[in-house]
């Protein structure tokens, strides 16, 4: 079953009778004021979800501008590295 935040128990659920699958909503059981916070706070949790999502992204492009540099960098100091002990030879 996916994860659903802290509300995963209020997700839709599908039931099976007798081979009949039968879809059931436990948020039903609420009254409207109840219903109406439900959905802010999932509606809060998927834009928290978006935004995550979003930095993470954003995260992943900067890595990728970043490792070729810290790759040339490794290589030059690799190569001084052998230039020196020549040298002190």
């Amino acid at each position: 079953m996916p994860y659903f935040g802290p509300y995963r128990n209020h997700a839709f659920h599908l039931q099976s009778r007798r081979g009949k699958c039968k879809i059931t909503n436990p948020i039903q059981n609420y009254d409207d004021s109840q219903q109406k916070r439900l959905q802010q706070d999932i509606l809060e949790y998927v834009n928290d979800q978006k935004m995550m999502l979003q930095k993470l992204l954003e995260f992943k492009d900067t890595l990728k501008a970043i490792m070729p540099l810290k790759l040339q960098e490794r290589t030059y100091y690799t190569n001084f590295s052998k230039f020196l002990s020549i040298y002190e030879q």
